[in-house]
Order: structure tokens, then sequence, then C-alpha cells
């Protein structure tokens, strides 16, 4: 499962990479941006599962299991909720680049939440 999470990190980033480039090209900018917003929900939805399994390693300094197991619900809910808001872009009529933006601002924190928890399974004597 770590290896699926890892794939699918690797494979969501390089789908939103080519859609802000492309963006970036004023090829369709919106759309564009709401793909991103959706590659990455995925992502995380496929990774999320992938921090449960780290929590479960055979442990040197981590002692914060329930934490990593927290986090990798939390990265799945925010991935569900990115791909949703990104989906709600690409309607007419819709505020698409504030729903967009809204979404990967959600993969940002849910990211950064997730990948704190996982550093800390590989400090090495903290307290």
């Amino acid at each position: 499962m770590v290896s699926t999470a890892i794939g699918a990190n690797f494979g969501g980033g390089v789908l939103a990479i080519a859609a802000a480039a492309l963006a970036f090209a004023h090829v369709a900018p919106l759309a564009m941006i709401a793909f991103a917003a959706i590659v990455l929900g995925l992502a995380l939805i496929l990774a999320g599962p992938g921090h449960q399994d780290v929590a479960s390693m055979p442990p040197e300094a981590f002692r914060y299991e329930d934490l990593a197991r927290t986090s990798s619900g939390l990265m799945v809910i925010a991935g569900v909720a990115s791909a949703m808001l990104g989906v709600l872009a690409l309607f007419p009529g819709a505020p698409s680049l504030t729903l967009a933006l809204i979404a990967i601002l959600v993969v940002g924190a849910a990211e950064l939440l997730a990948g704190g928890t996982l550093s800390s399974k590989f400090q090495r004597g903290a307290p």
C-alpha cells in the first residue's frame, strides 16, 4: 500500500504540473485548473491509506501512531472535498476559479499536516 501511495502522489503531481503548464499556455485555463484540483484530490484519496501503513511499521522513535492514522483519514476527506470542488468548478455558471483555488488550498493544507505527521516518524531522539 505504501508503494501505491507514493505512485499516486507522484502521478498526481505530474498530471497537476501538466495541467498547470497548459493553463499557463492559455489552453482552457479554468478547466485545466479545475482538472488539477480533481487530480490532486484523487491522488490524496489513493495516498491516504498509505499513511496508515507507515504508522504500523516498526517504530524507532515514532510514538504518534494514532496521529498518523488520523492524518490518513484527513487526507482521504480532503481528497474527496478537493475532487468535488474541482468537479463543481467545471459546471457552467459556477465560480470556477474560486472553487478550484479553494480545492488546491485544501490539498495543500492536508499535505502540510500529513507531511508533518510522517516526518515525526523519522525523528530520532525526540522526547
